[in-house]
């Protein structure tokens, strides 16, 4: 595809013009529709966001990860131009409370720290969740309605698969984390003794799951 040779671009610095003259600034074209810089940057470091990483310091990794992100940002723009010429809207206040949701429990500046860590800013963030918004609406009016599933295709699902139905021997296993040889052969003394196994752990244990009883 056209946008390949524009990532080569991309992964050395944006400083390269991907078509030349008037549209060095554009990263790829599909149909009649442009993604440039700027969008692709912006989704970019989202995606970093999202997996809470900062982007990759191997070459063809990057490249990879930059190929990815650009095909779903095409298809994003797709849905969303589907969306908008349905005649798809978004209720502003759902939107918003969407937004608080989403930021529920982050201190305000700790989030723009961590979006600014990204090279992103409130403001970038908004955006894409307002898109991802609009696409999600757009599949609750379009798609939805459309899908009906009954009982009777839920019971020949799963005749047909039960062989993904089927849940192998699984144990539970729990620790009690001590120091050393000397603590742990005391502490199953004190188990052979009949002391409870998740007390002993809650008082005794050092490992992380020492408060659920090991």
């Amino acid at each position: 595809m056209k946008y390949f040779l524009c990532l080569i671009s991309l992964l050395f610095g944006f400083h390269l013009g991907c078509s030349g003259g008037s549209e060095s600034s554009i990263v790829a074209h599909f149909g009649d529709e442009v993604i440039r810089v700027d969008e692709f940057q912006r989704m970019y470091h989202m995606s970093g966001l999202a997996a809470d990483e900062l982007p990759s310091s191997d070459a063809k990794a990057e490249m990879a990860q930059k190929r990815q992100v650009l095909d779903e940002r095409i298809t994003q723009r797709l849905l969303l131009d589907q969306a908008r010429q349905q005649g798809i809207t978004i209720d502003v206040d759902s939107l918003q409370d969407h937004l608080k949701r989403l930021r529920r429990g982050y201190d305000p500046k700790a989030f723009k720290e961590q979006l600014a860590r990204h090279g992103l800013t409130v403001r970038d963030w908004e955006q894409v969740q307002q898109e991802q918004f609009l696409i999600t609406e757009w599949i609750r009016q379009t798609i939805m309605p459309a899908l009906r599933i009954t009982s009777d295709d839920i019971k020949t699902y799963y005749q047909n698969h039960t062989e993904d139905f089927v849940i192998p021997a699984r144990v539970r296993a729990l620790q009690i984390v001590v120091p050393t040889r000397e603590e742990a052969e005391q502490i199953k003394a004190r188990l052979a003794a009949g002391d409870d196994f998740a007390t002993l752990a809650q008082k005794l244990s050092r490992g992380p799951e020492a408060a659920e009883g090991g």
